[in-house]
C-alpha cells in the first residue's frame, strides 16, 4: 500500500513541476495608433463595454473599463467623444456620463442625474447633452465637470456638433435642424429638406445629411448650399462619414456601404452577406464598421480600406456601436 502512496506522490511531483506559468495579463495599451471601440450592449443587459484595438497587431484588448474600474460600465453606452485628452461616455439607460483616462481607462467622474443622454458636443470650454426624454440640453464645465446651465427645447433631441459659434443639434420628433449660441443665448431653426440623420464636420464645415424620398441630401450649415443626390438610395440611408484622404461622402444604407463618387453618383463598396450593418466610421485613411449580427452575439470589427477592401476582422464586443481614434 505504501507503494502506491509513493507512486502517486511522484506522480503529483512531475506534474506539479511541468505545470505551465500562467500567461502574463494583456496589456492595457498598444504603441502606435489605437482604436477605441464602443459596445453598447443590450438594452436593460448591463453589459456596455469598451474595447481597444491595435491596427498593427490586429489585436482587441477587451472589458477596459471593467479591469480598470472593478465595476461595470452601466447599460447602453449610446456615444463617446475625446474632450481635453479625456474619454466622455455617454451611457443612455443608466442616465449617466462616465469620464475616464485615456491611459488607464480609469473613472476620472461620473456625471448621473441625467434621463436618457444620447449624445455631446463641445464648445468654449462647454459640453452639451443631447437628451431622448428630457426636454433640454444639459451643459456641464469640459474641465471641472460641474453642471453649468440647461437649454429648453421640447422633444427628442439627438446628434450634435459645434463650430466656433454655434452648438447644432437635430430634434427627430419635429425633423429639424436647431443652433444654440451661447454669447447670445440665441436658438434658431434651420430650414432643411427632407429628413435629417446625421451632422458631419467637412473639414472646418457642418453638413447636415437627409433624405426625402429616395435623394439624398447634403446641406452646408454655415453657407446654406445644399447638394441633392437624386435616386441615391432605395432604402433609409444610415450614418454619414467624410474623408479628407480622398475628399469623398460614404454612407451606410441597409447592409451596404456606398461612396458618393467625384460624377455625383453612388457606388456599394462593400456588401455585408449576413448579420445586421450598426456602426461605420473613417479613421485616419481607413473605414471601420460593424456587424451586430442578430445582437445577442458580440458583433465583428471590420477594417477596410478606402476602395472597401477587407483589411482585418475581429470579434469586437456586444452591439458595436462606435469607433474613436486615440492618437
Amino acid at each position: 500500500m505504501k507503494s502506491y502512496v509513493f507512486i502517486l506522490f511522484g506522480l503529483l511531483i512531475v506534474f506539479s513541476s511541468c505545470k505551465q506559468e500562467p500567461l502574463p495579463a494583456p496589456e492595457t495599451t498598444f504603441e502606435g495608433k489605437q482604436v477605441l471601440i464602443l459596445n453598447e450592449g443590450n438594452f436593460s443587459w448591463g453589459n456596455s463595454s469598451v474595447a481597444l484595438y491595435s491596427p498593427e497587431k490586429k489585436e482587441i484588448n477587451h472589458a477596459l473599463f471593467e479591469k480598470a474600474n472593478d465595476r461595470p460600465l452601466g447599460d447602453v453606452l449610446q456615444s463617446g467623444k475625446i474632450i481635453n485628452g479625456r474619454i466622455w461616455l455617454v451611457v443612455n439607460n443608466s442616465g449617466k456620463i462616465e469620464i475616464i483616462d485615456t491611459n488607464s481607462f480609469k473613472s476620472v467622474k461620473t456625471i448621473t442625474g441625467l434621463r436618457s443622454p444620447r449624445f455631446i458636443s463641445e464648445l468654449n470650454g462647454l459640453v452639451y447633452v443631447t437628451d431622448l426624454y428630457a426636454d433640454k440640453l444639459t451643459v456641464f464645465d469640459a474641465t471641472t465637470f460641474e453642471l453649468k446651465s440647461t437649454i429648453s427645447e421640447s422633444g427628442w433631441t439627438e446628434k450634435t456638433l459645434a463650430d466656433d459659434q454655434w452648438v447644432y443639434f437635430i430634434n427627430k420628433d419635429s425633423n429639424t435642424l436647431n443652433g444654440f449660441n451661447p454669447v447670445s443665448k440665441l436658438l434658431k431653426r434651420i430650414s432643411i429638406l427632407g429628413i435629417p440623420f446625421d451632422l458631419v464636420r467637412k473639414n472646418d464645415e457642418i453638413h447636415i445629411a437627409s433624405y426625402s424620398g429616395d435623394s439624398l441630401i447634403l446641406k452646408n450649415v454655415g453657407s446654406g448650399s445644399q447638394q441633392i443626390f437624386a435616386h441615391a438610395l432605395n432604402s433609409v440611408p444610415g450614418g454619414m462619414l467624410f474623408c479628407k484622404t480622398n475628399g469623398l461622402w460614404y454612407f451606410k444604407m441597409g447592409n451596404n456601404l456606398r461612396r458618393i463618387n467625384a460624377a455625383g453618383t453612388s457606388d456599394m463598396i462593400y456588401q455585408l452577406k449576413s448579420g445586421s450593418l450598426y456602426a461605420a466610421n473613417i479613421i485616419g485613411d481607413e473605414i471601420y464598421l460593424s456587424n451586430a449580427k442578430d445582437y445577442v452575439q458580440n458583433s465583428e470589427m471590420i477594417r477596410l480600406d478606402l476602395d472597401g477592401k477587407v483589411l482585418d476582422k475581429r470579434e469586437s464586443g456586444r452591439i458595436t456601436n462606435g469607433f474613436l481614434w486615440l492618437e
